[in-house]
């Protein structure tokens, strides 16, 4: 009776969870719309610069095939031609996933007008600037070594171009790049090293080989302070986990019994001689587990109060065996106590 009451509940906030998350996704399908019908308007009356900010949120959204091509169409109006072709090419390749022969048609001839005005940007960086660890970044992104003398579209305007290594004096520049299948091109010069740059760690010295016992310091046992677990702390937790595990069973009895005459109480089958037999047999174990708890939590208190608060003594020195040599031969050492 009660694993059947759990189980409808179960199956009630389950069914609450998809109610709430199919509200939130209509709400956001009736958000992006509306997104999507301000930026069609807001296209239709030149104010590009917003409607390319609706159409994205409207993409973020609810992403679509049709709203990532008119989030193209407008980014190719505002003149960003790099970044209408990327998106032209991903709508292509979801109108091919969607088998729309149309949508396909319309990114293709998009594409084919778009790429004869794409401007180009090239970061060179000559053998003699390709030293460990550079990190070169185009407008705060980074590019890696294969990208280095490629030819890339980029939207017309001023990008900022980085470099930096450590040890070494970072380096910027900016190109402006035209608007209409511009070809621009910047070196990377070689890192000036940087005297104020942080030397790394040294490595701490290693000892050498010394003499015979007596004769060299190193020897020496360094003895400190330790906090051994006392055989108290051992008996009293493995009491505590004895009355756990009593707890444990005597717990799962009394909920048996208990479910059984609570199920001895929902049937008029059980007479009231039967229903007081149940009641009597769930009584023991749950006197048994009130009792195992109590003492359990009890021991598991006393079982840290042992452990936290165990004394300090000094450690003991432990036999080392260490090798020596000098002019005179080698040989090996042994120092400590047992």
């Amino acid at each position: 009776m009660r694993i059947l009451r759990a189980g409808l509940l179960s199956l009630a906030l389950l069914s609450l969870s998809g109610v709430s998350q199919g509200q939130q996704r209509s709400t956001d399908i009736a958000l992006a719309e509306e997104l999507y019908r301000e930026a069609r308007e807001l296209m239709d009356q030149k104010r590009y610069e917003e409607a390319c900010k609706k159409f994205a949120e409207s993409q973020r959204i609810d992403p679509a095939t049709g709203t990532l091509l008119n989030l193209a169409a407008c980014h190719e109006a505002m003149g960003l031609t790099a970044t209408a072709w990327v998106e032209f090419g991903e709508a292509l390749l979801a109108a091919r996933r969607d088998q729309r022969p149309d949508r396909v048609q319309f990114a293709e001839e998009a594409l084919r007008g778009i790429e004869p005005k794409l401007s180009r940007l090239t970061v060179v960086v000559p053998p003699e600037s390709r030293i460990e660890g550079l990190e070169v970044r185009v407008d705060g992104a980074a590019i890696g070594s294969a990208a280095w003398g490629v030819s890339a579209p980029v939207d017309p305007g001023t990008h900022r171009i980085e470099a930096s290594a450590a040890g070494r004096k970072p380096w910027s520049a900016e190109v402006k790049v035209g608007a209409e299948a511009d070809k621009q091109s910047i070196q990377v010069p070689s890192l000036e090293v940087d005297p104020n740059a942080a030397k790394p760690p040294e490595a701490p010295p290693v000892a050498p080989l010394g003499g015979p016992p007596g004769q060299n310091p190193a020897h020496a046992d360094q003895l400190g302070m330790e906090r051994p677990v006392p055989d108290s702390v051992y008996v009293v937790g493995g009491v505590t986990l004895a009355f756990a595990v009593a707890a444990t069973v005597s717990g799962a009895m009394y909920l048996s019994k208990n479910s059984d005459y609570e199920d001895a109480n929902a049937d008029p089958n059980f007479n009231p001689e039967q229903r007081k037999e149940l009641r009597d047999s769930a009584r023991l174990p749950y006197v048994i587990n009130t009792v195992t708890t109590g003492a359990a939590l009890a021991g598991a208190v006393v079982t840290g109060v042992l452990y936290f608060t165990r004394p300090e003594r000094p450690a003991a020195a432990k036999l080392r065996v260490s090798p020596w040599a000098d002019a005179r031969g080698g040989g090996f050492s042994l120092s400590g106590t047992l």
